[in-house]
């Protein structure tokens, strides 16, 4: 997937220019396998008064198959298979303590059959059995006290019929048959 066709959006601020800019930019390193620390510490965002909200809950969109999603950065690092980028993500989240927005975010995948899914990060992590994930997410949180407000996060999944499930990251657990995630939910 190209930078060029992707989509940001903000809700809590307008981008600008220079944002959606410095935006691609991390997208790039996102999809070249490289870290984005360095990218907050020097030169892309110094010189600027960047507003790490706007940077962090950004929405990238995107058009996939026969789907659309909305992912914040997270999610798109967390979707190319980018640990680095990851680790990079969650400690500037804990430095600018946004790290519950950023874990809470919801990642919008719309289906063309009318199927609607809202995940966190977790719940996507849960959906995929991406055990790695799941476990930095619950031990990021239980760390930084956030622990509770992640594990009561509750989802949507809109199924093709207009019917609605709602799940907390736990029951989402047990719908999907993921043991490991059962157990790590239970464990915390």
């Amino acid at each position: 997937m190209k930078t060029s066709k992707l989509t940001l959006v903000c809700d809590i601020y307008e981008l600008t220019n220079k944002d959606r800019k410095n935006i691609q930019k991390l997208v790039r390193e996102i999809e070249e396998g490289k870290g984005v620390a360095e990218k907050f510490r020097n030169r892309i965002f110094k010189k600027s008064n960047y507003n790490a909200s706007t940077i962090l809950l950004t929405k990238i969109i995107y058009k996939y198959q026969d789907r659309e999603k909305t992912l914040s950065l997270l999610h798109y690092a967390i979707s190319h298979k980018n640990n680095q980028a990851v680790k990079d993500l969650l400690e500037e989240a804990k430095k600018q303590k946004l790290l519950k927005e950023v874990l809470n975010e919801e990642m919008t995948t719309k289906h063309s059959d009318g199927r609607e899914e809202n995940h966190t990060i977790l719940t996507d992590a849960i959906s995929r059995r991406d055990n790695d994930i799941m476990r930095a997410v619950l031990k990021t949180s239980e760390e930084n006290g956030i622990l509770k407000d992640i594990l009561k996060k509750r989802i949507i999944i809109k199924h093709s019929n207009g019917e609605e499930t709602t799940y907390t990251p736990f029951t989402y657990a047990e719908a999907c048959e993921n043991s490991e995630a059962v157990r790590a939910c239970l464990q915390t």
